[in-house]
């Protein structure tokens, strides 16, 4: 195992003893990591869709997969995800592309739209987990900035 990975995985170990939720709650916190180190456009972009596609997703799919090879988790919880992060950090930088009037919504949900991108079941999990995935997004941003350093992203 690459020496970034195991500090984050000593990391895991310690905090999700639970093997049933191993999987999501690495899968939230490396597609959090990554959804904070991708890149957004300098400006409200027509197609957010076609640029996530082309743009964005590349580079995670490369860091996505280098975490998968490290450690077992889920990678298509881990893009799902990774695209949800990735389009409310989008919507919290340009609130006006999409409309905010919906009522059923509470304030922040009808600002970033957390429920057009992650589902109710998810959003429960994450919430279940907030700590841990929040400790381990952190060591996965260091594992992504060592990489980073040593230019393999």
């Amino acid at each position: 195992m690459n020496q970034a990975f195991y500090t984050f995985n000593e990391s895991a170990s310690r905090l999700v003893l639970d093997n049933m939720s191993r999987s999501q709650i690495l899968a939230a916190a490396v597609a959090l990591a990554v959804a904070n180190h991708a890149t957004l456009p300098s400006g409200e972009v027509c197609g957010v869709d076609d640029h996530f596609n082309m743009q964005v997703m590349p580079m995670a799919r490369t860091i996505i997969s280098d975490f998968n090879e490290n450690m077992i988790f889920d990678p298509r919880l881990c893009m799902e995800l990774f695209r949800g992060f990735w389009n409310i950090r989008y919507r919290a930088a340009f609130p006006l592309s999409a409309p905010l009037y919906s009522t059923n919504s509470c304030f922040f949900d009808n600002l970033f739209g957390v429920k057009s991108f992650i589902s109710e079941a998810l959003l429960e999990s994450l919430e279940k987990y907030k700590i841990n995935i929040l400790l381990l997004s952190n060591a996965a941003c260091d594992v992504i900035c060592k990489r980073k350093e040593q230019n393999i992203y």
